[in-house]
């Protein structure tokens, strides 16, 4: 999970979309996909702001919070999935789970090289819930994180290679390319602007990686 920082001014169309949630629901997420360069807020999958791809999603619920329906810093863009995802936490009390809003959401759940994740302390009942309530292990969205590690070398895939013979595996990348995977999954951005898929498990992955390496490796 990324941490998503809000500005401290409240935007104008936040006052419209109150007044016509109808007419202004697509600023408002497109507002929110450029804050989040185009991430969800939930699952790092790389969004757009149309109906098809993302939604405005409420951190603090409007089942508990319906006062908070329009509220600029309770609402993130996150994306349309129906097996995991935002959709599972309709009714989930703030408390319960780790959410963006929180800058230490990023080091709370440790992202692992075969694409699951876990509680980066197992004693974090909020971080074990989250990973349950958001299905942050479901082996659709385990599928799409793992096939971005392998494409960049940070996960030799061997029950890939053991089904699959002639499965191309990529070499592990050296010092420079992993320190300059671990500075993208900040701010360094692909072409089109967006900043890349899952970064936070690219940035974990790339450090551990890192540490892991032999002082004369390179």
């Amino acid at each position: 999970m990324r941490f998503i920082k809000k500005q401290q001014y409240q935007h104008s169309i936040f006052a419209d979309w109150q007044n016509n949630p109808v007419k202004h629901n697509y600023p408002v997420r497109e507002l929110l996909c450029q804050e989040q360069l185009n991430l969800c807020a939930y699952t790092m999958q790389k969004i757009a702001p149309d109906n098809n791809s993302s939604h405005i999603e409420h951190v603090d619920s409007q089942y508990n919070a319906p006062h908070r329906k329009f509220d600029y810093d309770n609402v993130v863009a996150c994306a349309n999935d129906t097996a995991f995802g935002a959709k599972f936490k309709a009714k989930a009390n703030l408390f319960d789970y780790v959410h963006p809003l929180l800058p230490a959401c990023e080091t709370r759940i440790r992202y692992l090289p075969d694409g699951r994740c876990e509680a980066a302390n197992p004693l974090d009942n909020q971080a074990n819930q989250t990973i349950t309530i958001l299905g942050l292990n479901h082996k659709e969205l385990v599928k799409k994180r793992r096939d971005w590690i392998n494409g960049h070398g940070l996960y030799k895939a061997k029950l890939e290679k053991k089904f699959n013979k002639h499965a191309e595996i990529p070499d592990y990348p050296g010092r420079s390319e992993l320190q300059d995977i671990i500075d993208g999954s900040h701010e360094a951005k692909f072409a089109d602007g967006k900043i890349m898929p899952f970064p936070i498990a690219f940035r974990q992955i790339a450090e551990n990686r890192l540490k892991e390496m032999p002082e004369n490796e390179t």
